[in-house]
């Protein structure tokens, strides 16, 4: 009996390990739609975001797979974002040792500037990533993808 249940003790944790990816990819994605996401105004988010599936399926569609771009065309975005805490701590004690090294106060600004041009190069990787999608339905197949030429709006090819 005790194998039994060291087997299904073992499958729960590979499962764990399994969803968790994904698990966190769905704490930062909600982290950034509070934060950051919504604020923008809706007219703007629909040019740059795939359209939401559930408001636009036929009658009696239904979706059967969602494929996206695998997780480590975002990996940098998740870095970041998902230590945010973290990363800016490194940025103030970086800097404070930069400045009692050097004595320059320029010199501060090396590891704020590096963490801007961080940021904007997670954020491209983001909304690029979200841009990506293929999505089977019963009825059709709809392809989610950046337009050539002008990133960052999306087009959606049913």
């Amino acid at each position: 009996m005790s194998q039994v249940e060291n087997t299904a003790d073992d499958q729960t944790l590979g499962e764990q390990l399994a969803n968790e990816p994904e698990v966190a990819r769905e704490r930062e994605k909600s982290w950034l739609n509070r934060t950051f996401w919504q604020r923008i105004p809706e007219k703007y988010r629909q040019n740059v975001q795939p359209e939401i599936l559930g408001v636009n399926l036929l009658p009696g569609e239904e979706v059967q797979i969602e494929i996206r771009l695998a997780w480590y065309r975002d990996i940098l975005s998740r870095l970041i974002f998902g230590r945010l805490t973290w990363i800016l701590l490194l940025v103030v004690v970086s800097s404070a040792i930069l400045f009692f090294v050097t004595g320059n106060a320029y010199t501060v600004l090396i590891p704020l500037g590096l963490l801007l041009l961080g940021m904007a190069e997670a954020s491209r990787e983001f909304i690029e990533y979200q841009q990506w999608r293929m999505i089977k339905t019963n009825k059709r197949l709809i392809i989610s993808l950046p337009q050539p030429g002008s990133w960052p709006l999306v087009d959606n090819i049913e």
